[in-house]
């Protein structure tokens, strides 16, 4: 028996995107004989998971936020923040764990923290009651209205009003 394992990291901006994924299986002792599996991926919004090396400074740069504002989004999800993602020997990210309640450690590693699904939040996810303005629920909830777009790639730039029951990350500004 050989064992295939498929990875897929999914590009930023596919946020809230489902995608489907089919993997054919075949064994060649037998040509007429196949197993087609598929299965739909939904890429998770407001969340993304760290990389070998990177730590919350440098995924705060890429987001246009402070890391504090990403450490503050994480407290309490499981009590400690790995303080960055090392490469482990076989190329995998392995957490280092210090105590989240040692601030001096957590901001000087700006490490990030570690959750069941292995995903860092962003921010929180803000389900709209009704349609409104963008300008407007950016202004609600602190944040610019760039930001407010650069948070939610599937939000339509060039709609008047955020659709009720839309999904919207949450970023605010908090920490600046």
């Amino acid at each position: 028996m050989t064992r295939q394992v498929i990875t897929w990291t999914p590009a930023r901006g596919t946020e809230s995107r489902t995608w489907k994924v089919c993997v054919k299986v075949h064994d060649p002792t037998f040509t007429a004989w196949f197993i087609l599996r598929c299965s739909s991926l939904t890429v998770a919004k407001c969340a993304m998971c760290g990389n070998a090396g990177d730590t919350l400074g440098s995924i705060a740069q890429a987001y246009g936020t402070n890391w504090m504002q990403l450490w503050g989004a994480n407290i309490g999800s499981v009590g400690t923040v790995p303080a960055y993602f090392p490469a482990s020997p076989t190329g995998t990210a392995a957490a280092v764990v210090a105590s989240s309640t040692d601030a001096d450690a957590a901001s000087a590693a700006m490490g990030f923290g570690s959750f069941p699904d292995g995903a860092l939040r962003l921010g929180p996810t803000y389900i709209t009651s009704s349609a409104i303005p963008p300008a407007l629920l950016a202004r609600r909830f602190g944040m610019s209205l760039s930001s407010l777009f650069r948070f939610n790639p599937d939000l339509d730039p060039s709609l008047d009003s955020v659709p009720q029951g839309f999904a919207v990350c949450i970023v605010s500004q908090i920490c600046e």
